[in-house]
């Protein structure tokens, strides 16, 4: 397994607890799977993995996440804890980072951050059953950090962050401190992200139970249903389509 060319495991383990890993590599098919192994053998708490690029990423339901040198590709392995809503808190730490670089994200529900209207950072959490070791959430986080060139079919729905961002190595550090810190308060964490939703105040139009409703995004909900009041109640979207009228 060869090392990174862009990451330094020393300055990982800096803003990471004295237990955990980091563990950077110049490639690999996907660092969820990584974690997610490491997590049935033991891994400690804030074990994190870092790889240049990937040659199979994944995202929700299956879908594949393009991977290339150019973007941040780290999975962190947290021992579970209840109650506490993974993706709303990976994605509140990466708008937050990302905005500390003065540039306007906005969370898409569920688990995307946008900029200007386009993708620039995906998540996927996964959940571990260890009976040995106790269950574990990984929680992978891909952003296209300075992608050269993006695939035909997503070309003009994705981006990367500004040329003015810092290396790659600045921006995962930023990321993995804020998400430790999102995780101390996610009271804090879901009002936080429902703020900064897109869709956040807008007039959005979505379907339920096969019928096309209107209606006005006003939160976020305890299982991170999204909250569309309409005229007459106000509903808990716990996935489908959502379009701003």
């Amino acid at each position: 397994m060869q090392l990174s060319e862009i990451y330094n495991a020393t300055k990982i383990l800096s803003v990471l607890p004295s237990c955990a890993e980091a563990i950077c590599i110049k490639e690999t098919e996907s660092t969820n799977n990584i974690a997610k192994e490491l997590a049935m053998q033991g891994a400690s708490h804030c074990t994190v993995i870092l790889a240049d690029r990937q040659s199979a990423g994944r995202g929700r339901r299956g879908k594949s996440f393009f991977s290339p040198d150019g973007g941040i590709y780290l999975s962190l392995i947290l021992r579970e804890r209840e109650n506490v809503p993974y993706t709303v808190c990976a994605a509140s730490a990466v708008c937050r980072a990302i905005r500390s670089f003065d540039v306007n994200a906005k969370i898409k529900w569920v688990n995307d951050v946008y900029i200007e209207g386009k993708k620039v950072c995906g998540i996927l959490c996964e959940r571990v059953c260890d009976t040995q070791h106790g269950n574990a959430i990984i929680v992978g986080i891909g952003i296209n950090h300075s992608v050269a060139e993006f695939p035909e079919d997503i070309k003009y729905v994705a981006t990367s962050l500004p040329a003015h961002v810092p290396s790659r190595e600045t921006v995962a550090i930023t990321v993995i401190n804020a998400l430790l810190s999102e995780l101390e308060d996610v009271s804090a964490s879901k009002a936080y992200y429902a703020e900064n939703m897109m869709l956040y105040g807008k007039k959005v139009r979505y379907q339920l139970n096969g019928e096309e409703h209107i209606g006005t995004v006003v939160g976020l909900g305890e299982n991170e249903e999204l909250l569309i009041k309409t005229n007459t109640e106000t509903v808990a979207l716990s996935s489908g389509i959502v379009t701003a009228v």
